[in-house]
C-alpha cells in the first residue's frame, strides 16, 4: 500500500480496528504526513511518540483553543461554542478546570468512593443476571460510569440516559445513528416556549424514535409480528404542532407525548412477556426500559407545560413508573469535600 492512498479520514478504515499497518508505515516512511481531506482544506499526522508528545507540550505552538481537537474545522459561533469544553482549551485555562476535575479523583479520594461504586456494579449486573442476556454496551459497559457521573455532578438518575445520548450526540454529529429527528427538532427549536419542551423534542424524542426503529429492524430480522401501535411513523403528527406555538404548543406537545409513550410502554411491555425469541424478547425488556425512563421524563415537563412553567420541575408521574434507579440512601453523599 503506498502512504498516497491512506484515508484516516475514513471511519471505516477503523471498523475493524485501529489500522496498525498504516501507522507503521507512517512512522516508517512519513511520521509528520500532511493527509488531504475530500472535503476540507487536511491536516498533519504525527505517528511517532516523542513528536505527539513534544506537540501536546507546546499549547503556545499547537494550540487546541484555536481550531478545535477534531478533524472537522469550526467556524463562527459553532467555534466558540466547541471552545467552551475542556478538550479544546489551551493553558492556563485548561490547567484551572483540570486542577478542579482532578481533586474529585486523587488517590484518597477514589478509594473512599470504591465501596459504594462496587455496590453500585453489583446492582447492575444483578439488574441483568435475572434475564440471562442483555445488551452489555448500554445496559452494563455504559451504565456504570452513568450511574456514578450522574450522581457526581448532580443529575438525577433517572435522566442519565440523556447525558449519554446528548454526549453521543455531540461527539457523532456527522453519525446517522445519532442525528435525530431534524424535522422534530427544528419545530420544538422554533415553536416551543419551555427549553425543556425543546430538549426533549430535538433529543429525548429523536432517540426513542430510533430505538423503535430498532426493535422494528430486529423483529424484521427475528420474523417476529409487531402490533399496528407499534408500526413506523413520527411522535405526534407534524400538521397539528405546526398549528400552535409557545405555551400552547408545549402543553398540546407533551400532551401528545405522553399519550404515545405510555402506549409504546405497555406495547413493548407485552412484547417482552409474550414474544417467543429469546433475543427479542430481551430487547424488548431493554427498550421497555428506557420508555419508563422517556415517559417520567415526558409527564414531569408536561405538569410544567400545563401550569405554565418555562422550565421543568419534579412531578409525580400520572402513571406508576419504576425507574431502573438505586435505592433509597444509595446515593454519594454529596456533603463529600472534594478538595480534600
Amino acid at each position: 500500500m503506498s502512504i498516497d492512498h491512506v484515508n484516516l479520514a475514513d471511519p471505516d478504515a477503523f471498523v475493524g480496528g485501529v489500522p496498525h499497518e498504516v501507522f507503521t508505515r507512517l512512522r516508517a516512511e512519513a511520521p509528520v504526513y500532511w493527509h488531504a481531506e475530500a472535503d476540507g482544506p487536511g491536516f498533519w499526522v504525527l505517528s511517532r511518540y516523542h513528536d505527539v508528545t513534544a506537540v501536546s507540550l507546546d499549547p503556545k505552538t499547537f494550540s487546541s483553543w484555536k481550531g478545535g481537537t477534531i478533524i472537522r474545522d469550526w467556524k463562527g459561533e459553532d467555534l466558540e461554542q466547541n471552545r467552551l469544553m475542556m478538550l479544546n482549551m489551551d493553558a492556563p485555562r485548561h490547567t484551572k478546570y483540570r486542577r478542579l476535575v482532578t481533586l474529585g479523583f486523587t488517590p484518597r479520594m477514589v478509594t473512599r468512593l470504591t465501596p459504594h461504586v462496587r455496590a453500585m456494579a453489583n446492582r447492575i449486573i444483578d439488574n441483568v443476571a435475572a434475564r440471562g442476556a442483555c445488551d452489555f454496551v448500554t445496559e452494563i459497559a455504559a451504565e456504570l460510569p452513568l450511574q456514578a457521573i450522574a450522581e457526581m455532578i448532580g443529575v438525577p438518575l433517572e435522566d442519565r440516559h440523556l447525558v449519554f445520548d446528548w454526549s453521543n450526540r455531540m461527539i457523532g454529529f456527522d453519525d446517522p445513528d445519532y442525528s435525530g429527528s431534524a424535522e422534530a427538532g427544528k419545530l420544538a427549536a422554533a415553536k416551543a416556549q419551555s427549553p425543556d419542551v425543546k430538549q426533549f423534542g430535538q433529543k429525548v424524542a429523536a432517540d426513542h424514535a430510533k430505538m423503535l426503529e430498532d426493535l422494528r429492524r430486529l423483529a424484521k430480522a427475528k420474523g417476529v409480528a409487531l402490533p399496528d401501535a407499534l408500526s413506523l411513523r413520527d411522535l405526534v403528527e407534524k400538521k397539528k404542532l405546526e398549528r400552535r406555538s409557545g405555551a400552547e404548543f408545549d402543553r398540546f406537545y407533551m400532551q401528545e407525548m405522553v399519550k404515545e409513550i405510555e402506549n409504546d410502554l405497555k406495547q413493548t411491555q407485552d412484547l417482552a412477556a409474550k414474544a417467543k425469541d429469546p433475543d427479542f424478547r430481551a430487547a424488548a425488556a431493554q427498550a421497555n426500559s428506557r420508555i419508563r425512563e422517556h415517559l417520567q421524563l415526558a409527564q414531569r415537563i408536561a405538569r410544567g407545560a400545563a401550569a405554565g412553567a418555562t422550565s421543568s420541575t419534579p412531578v409525580t408521574p400520572s402513571t406508576p413508573v419504576t425507574p431502573s434507579t438505586p435505592p433509597s440512601g444509595a446515593e454519594i453523599n454529596p456533603k463529600i469535600d472534594f478538595t480534600k
